[in-house]
């Protein structure tokens, strides 16, 4: 958090700084906070794809799931570089969060797992909602299987040991921490 609102400082100007911002401030639980930066971050710069983008995936993960897919529906509001299975992943996530049925929840996680395992969608992207919608173990088991680039944990920004994803402890840690981000889908 600390190094996002150092960059912010550093850069005012910079809309990528902004969404980094916002990211730490979801994670971070301030949600009140991250929505009132999106929405002056919005207000600074319109036409923004990354901010559009962050708008879109705070509302779809977080926020009023309506919203987000009014902003689908809304050439000038939708992020005009995402591509096309974001954009789906985005819309199945708001409707399944709008439905809150159980059949829903499993077509969209099944779908989930399905486009990353065609290499569509990215493991840091499903996998987080997997959990947030209770299936800690599908997140896990992604995770593991995931065969691209490693996680690049830079060991300077990174206080203590680094962590080991074997460690049941820390595969705790990491799946709470997934449920409290994307706590707000139901």
């Amino acid at each position: 958090m600390r190094m996002c609102r150092r960059g912010v400082s550093l850069e005012p100007l910079s809309p990528v700084q902004v969404s980094d911002l916002v990211a730490a401030l979801i994670a971070d639980s301030r949600n009140e906070e991250a929505q009132a930066t999106l929405d002056r971050a919005l207000r600074i710069w319109p036409d923004d794809a990354g901010i559009k983008l962050t708008k879109l995936d705070y509302e779809a993960r977080l926020g009023d799931p309506g919203i987000a897919l009014s902003i689908l529906k809304n050439a000038d509001a939708r992020p005009q570089n995402a591509r096309d299975v974001t954009l789906e992943a985005y819309r199945r996530l708001a409707e399944t969060r709008l439905a809150r049925k159980p059949a829903s929840t499993a077509d969209f996680l099944r779908w989930l797992k399905q486009e990353v395992a065609v290499d569509q969608l990215d493991v840091d992207f499903a996998a987080p909602l997997l959990a947030g919608f209770g299936d800690t173990d599908g997140a896990f088991r992604m995770a593991f299987a995931y065969r691209g680039d490693p996680i690049n944990i830079d060991p300077a920004m990174h206080s203590g040991p680094m962590p080991d994803a074997t460690d049941p402890a820390c595969q705790g840690r990491v799946a709470r921490r997934w449920i409290r981000i994307d706590g707000g889908v139901s």
